[in-house]
């Protein structure tokens, strides 16, 4: 983000809030307009566009975090890091999913779905068709019996 893009941010905040805001100092409720990438959120104030908000709070590249991904048209809360040109989502109102990784262990959480390691079951399982196969060798296993 460029230095002006920057000041006009900081300005702009002074404007909305009234108060003066120290440059790193900075923590404002935004609505989210969209997010990119689970990396980044595109975000607006009263008409200011603010964008590049981060969603990791170091950017390492390990992708070892949790991410709390917000759903568009939600409250956030943001603020500036340090004296930098940077923000940060520091708070959400509403999920639209959360992600995790710890090692090589995933978790993706969904409306209605979680992944454990993927979306191929291999770490959860699928209780009703296990129950369902389960019922018919106990069926099976009764027919030999009586048999």
């Amino acid at each position: 983000m460029s230095d002006v893009r920057h000041k006009k941010i900081i300005d702009g905040f002074k404007k909305l809030t009234h108060k003066s805001i120290v440059d790193g100092g900075a923590v404002l409720r935004v609505i989210v307009v969209s997010v990119d990438n689970d990396n980044l959120v595109q975000c607006e104030l009263e008409g200011l566009q603010i964008p590049d908000v981060r969603l990791r709070p170091i950017e390492d590249g390990s992708n070892r975090a949790v991410l709390i991904i917000p759903k568009k048209n939600s409250y956030i809360l943001i603020g500036s890091i340090e004296n930098r040109q940077e923000y940060i989502v520091l708070s959400v109102e509403q999920a639209e999913k959360v992600l995790m990784k710890v090692g090589d262990m995933t978790l993706d959480i969904l409306d209605k779905v979680i992944n454990l390691n993927g979306d191929q079951f291999d770490g959860l399982v699928k209780v009703g068709p296990l129950a369902d196969k389960l019922n018919a060798v106990e069926k099976k296993l009764n027919e030999l019996i009586v048999a």
